[in-house]
Order: C-alpha cells, then sequence, then structure tokens
C-alpha cells in the first residue's frame, strides 16, 4: 500500500504559480498517494475558481480575507490525514521523484523529524535551503559566519549528499504525522517568515534532526505573495517576525541588545547624513523601533494568537 502524504498549499493571489505547482506534483506516482490541500486567504485573481475547475481533487479551504501565512498552514495541517506531511509553497515547482525521495529518506531514521529539499532559482542555480540558527554574532558580523556556511552547503548540493542542519526552509518541509502531533503546528505568533526557523528549534529541542537532502529538488521563485507588500510593510513584517524568533528562541538580552543595535546604527546615520533619502529612512526606522519597544522589549511576550479562523471547510470534488 503507497504511503500517502499530506500536501499543504498556501496561496495569496498567485494563480499562475499555483497551477504551475499543482501540476508539478507526482499524482499518479506508483511509490506515494497524494492528499493536497489548498488554503487560499482571500485571493482575488481567480485561484479559487481555478482550483476548483482544473484540480477538482484538491481539497480547498477559502479563507475570506489574508489570515497570514501560518495561520493559514495551520488550518492545512489540521485538515491533513496522511501518514507524511509536505508544507510547499504556492510559488514553487516538485521536480521528478522529489517526494519520493523525502519519504525515503524521513522513514529510514525515527530521530529524523524534518527534511528539506535542495531549492534552486528559475534558471537552476542554487537557492540558500537550510543554514545555521541565528546567533547574537551572525547578526553583528554576519558576512563571516553564515556565508561560509553558505557556501559549504552550495558546495554540498552538487554532490548529492544528505546532512544534517539547523533549520530547513518552509518553502518546501517534509515531516511526518507523527512529529507534528509531537512537537505542535506553527506558532501563530508569526504572520510569515521565521515560522520555519522557529519550528526547526521545537524539533531540536524535541530531540529531532533535520535533514537536507539535495538530490531531491524543488524550484522556487521565491517572496511572490510578500512581493506584493509595499517595501515598508514588508520590512516591518520581516523585523517582526526577526524579533518574536529572538524573543522566543534567544531571550530578552539577545533581543534588546539586536533592538539597540539597530537603534544606534539608525540614530548615527540620521545624525551623520546630510542625504534628506537617508536621514529618512533613518527616520522611518526610528519610528519603527520606537511603536515596538513595548512589543518586544517587555519582560513577556503576548501569547499566541489561536483565534478562530472562519473559513470553509475543506471541500474536494472527486
Amino acid at each position: 500500500m503507497r504511503p500517502v502524504v499530506s500536501v499543504v498549499i498556501v496561496n495569496w493571489n498567485t494563480r499562475q504559480l499555483l497551477h504551475a505547482c499543482l501540476a508539478s506534483l507526482p499524482w499518479d506516482s506508483p511509490l506515494v498517494a497524494l492528499e493536497v490541500i489548498v488554503v487560499d486567504n482571500g485571493s482575488e485573481d481567480g485561484s479559487v475558481e481555478m482550483v476548483a475547475t482544473d484540480y477538482p481533487q484538491v481539497k480547498l479551504i477559502r479563507n475570506p480575507g489574508n489570515v497570514g501565512f501560518v495561520r493559514a498552514n495551520n488550518q492545512g495541517l489540521r485538515a491533513a490525514t496522511g501518514d507524511f506531511i509536505f508544507m510547499l509553497n504556492s510559488d514553487t515547482e516538485v521536480r521528478r521523484g522529489c517526494i519520493e525521495r523525502l519519504v525515503e529518506v524521513i522513514s529510514r531514521d525515527e530521530n529524523i523529524g524534518a527534511a528539506g529539499p535542495r531549492l534552486v532559482n528559475p534558471d537552476g542555480t542554487y537557492q540558500r535551503s537550510a543554514g545555521l540558527f541565528p546567533r547574537l554574532l551572525f547578526r553583528i558580523l554576519p558576512s563571516i559566519f553564515e556565508r561560509h556556511y553558505d557556501k559549504q552547503l552550495e558546495k554540498l548540493a552538487a554532490s548529492g549528499r544528505t546532512r544534517r542542519v539547523d533549520w530547513l526552509s518552509g518553502a518546501a518541509l517534509f515531516t511526518t504525522r507523527r512529529v507534528l502531533e509531537q512537537v505542535g503546528p506553527l506558532d501563530e505568533r508569526y504572520f510569515m517568515w521565521y515560522d520555519d526557523l522557529d519550528w526547526c528549534q521545537k524539533l531540536r529541542r524535541a530531540g529531532y534532526d533535520r535533514v537536507f537532502v539535495p538530490d531531491a529538488v524543488v524550484m522556487h521563485h521565491g517572496r511572490q505573495s510578500g512581493a506584493k507588500l509595499q517595501n515598508l510593510q514588508l520590512q516591518e513584517q520581516l523585523w517582526d517576525s526577526e524579533y518574536t524568533y529572538l524573543r522566543l528562541n534567544g531571550g530578552l538580552l539577545t533581543t534588546w541588545l539586536v533592538f539597540g543595535l539597530r537603534v544606534a546604527k539608525a540614530l548615527m546615520r540620521w545624525c551623520l547624513s546630510v542625504s534628506p533619502t537617508t536621514r529618512k529612512d533613518a527616520a522611518w526606522r526610528l519610528s519603527y523601533h520606537r511603536r515596538r519597544l513595548l512589543r518586544f522589549c517587555r519582560l513577556r511576550l503576548p501569547p499566541a494568537d489561536c483565534r478562530p479562523v472562519q473559513s470553509s471547510p475543506a471541500v474536494g470534488n472527486e
């Protein structure tokens, strides 16, 4: 009997990319059976109609608005019934044999909590697929440590050898139902970004390995939903997620140090620069940190927002 892989895809206004993603899945594989769940965050580009018409076998969850990637992803996880779970971005395309290879790797060792494929850009070049957990020193001298590690992973990808890593990209993240039930879903204090690093930290604390599998390949366009946001809104969401991650995994002192370092740099730019554009950017950075001071630098973070999401049930038109 073929193992069932539940593929969970969150979509927000990426109709054409979503169509290509669904078309790339191994629907007729003799080795795995697919349960595909698409959670749509109130798209207005015809995504829902496309899925209903072209892929009636897909379970479709419709949200009336954009509840964020993490909350929508958790909706899909709750609807999944397979023994294996593949969290997949809508702007990806799965290469032949990828899912079957991930099933093989994660099945052979119960200590593996998650496996991640090699991500490639549309031109076939390597895209960052895994990495080291963020550390305070990396925020001060990032080029010395993170870039060296990334170069090592890129060379490893060419060899096809698997390797244990700190974190795996949430663009294509593979796990098992057993692990998910033990560790729990993504933390809904994240809207999007850094949720994958946070979840990999939960795996680490639970004693599970995270494994990079370079001979399983997924093409990833990258940040197609996020690209629809304004630059300042995008930067705010990135920093919000990073500070949430630092508070949950690095503690109050680390958060204060990174927060203070950025405030100091922005203040110096505002005081020393004669360029109106640079001063305007520095003023915005100072304004952001003033508005976020109590949110991220107080003694305790607010609990995860677990309000119920009003959505349609998962339906498929088999």
